[in-house]
C-alpha cells in the first residue's frame, strides 16, 4: 500500500506493537524472543506487579466506561476510598478470582497489592486532571486497530478518533510512548489523526522543563514514521 508518502510493505500481514518495539529498541533481544523464542515454554509464577498493574488498569477503564469518572474524582476523600475498595473487591471476586487463588498457591498473596491497587487508583481520581478528557466524548474502549494497513493490536480508549493508551507504572517509558506512535501510525492511515494521548494513573515527567502530569499529549513525526516503517520491513524479514 502506498499512502501519500508511506509505503506498507505486505500489509496483509499485521504485525503488532510489542514485535516493533522490539526491533526498535534492541534488535538482539527481537531475535531472542520472537525467533529463538527463548523463555516461551517456561513456566511462569504469578507477578505481583502484573496483577497490580491489570487491577489499576481494569478498574480505571471500568470507571470511565460507564461514565463514572467526574462523579468519583469529585467526591470527597472517604467516599472516594470506599468506592475504590468496593470495585477493588468486585474484581477479587470476580475475573481476578482465579489470579488471587494463584497467588496463595505461588506463597505470593496480594495483601500488599490490594493495599498499593487502592493507594494508585486514589491518586488517579485524586483530583479533576483526568475527567474532562473522558467525559461527555464519543469514547470506544479496548479498539481493535484497523489491520489493512499491515498493524495489529488493541488500543485502550479512542475518543473523538484519537487513541489514548492507558499506563499504571510511575515512569513514562520509551516502550510506552513508541507505542502510542505505532497505534498513531494506523490512526494516520485510517483517518489522517496524528495526535493523542499517554494516560498514568499518577503523575508523571516526559521531559525536561515540563511540568509532572497524568496526561501527555503526543504527535507522530515523519521521522518517527519512517522509524516503525523500517522497524517492521526488519520484522517482515526475519
Amino acid at each position: 500500500i502506498n499512502i501519500e508518502r508511506i509505503l506498507i510493505a505486505s500489509p496483509s500481514t499485521s504485525i503488532g506493537p510489542r514485535e516493533i518495539i522490539g526491533m526498535l529498541t534492541c534488535p538482539r533481544k527481537y531475535y531472542l524472543d520472537y525467533v529463538k523464542n527463548v523463555g516461551g515454554n517456561i513456566l511462569k509464577w504469578p507477578d505481583k506487579n502484573i496483577t497490580r498493574g491489570n487491577l489499576v488498569h481494569i478498574i480505571i477503564e471500568s470507571v470511565v466506561r460507564n461514565g463514572d469518572i467526574q462523579k468519583i474524582s469529585t467526591c470527597n476523600f472517604g467516599e472516594k476510598r470506599d468506592w475504590i475498595r468496593n470495585l477493588l473487591k468486585e474484581q477479587l471476586n470476580g475475573n481476578y478470582r482465579l489470579d488471587a487463588a494463584l497467588h496463595v498457591l505461588a506463597n505470593t498473596p496480594l495483601f500488599d497489592v490490594e493495599k498499593d491497587v487502592i493507594n494508585r487508583l486514589t491518586s488517579a481520581f485524586g483530583d479533576e486532571e483526568l475527567a474532562p478528557y473522558f467525559t461527555g466524548k464519543d469514547l470506544r474502549t479496548e479498539c481493535m486497530v484497523n489491520q489493512i494497513s499491515g498493524f495489529s493490536g488493541t488500543i485502550d480508549f479512542v475518543i473523538e478518533g484519537h487513541p489514548f493508551e492507558l499506563k499504571t507504572a510511575t515512569q513514562v517509558s520509551s516502550d510506552h510512548v513508541w507505542q502510542l506512535k505505532i497505534y498513531l501510525m494506523t490512526t494516520l492511515l485510517e483517518s489522517g489523526i496524528k495526535d493523542g494521548f499517554l494516560v498514568y494513573s499518577t503523575r508523571t515527567n516526559i521531559g525536561y522543563g515540563k511540568e509532572p502530569s497524568k496526561i501527555h499529549h503526543l504527535t507522530i513525526t515523519n521521522e518517527e514514521i519512517d522509524q516503525i516503517l523500517y522497524a517492521r520491513h526488519k520484522v517482515l524479514l526475519q
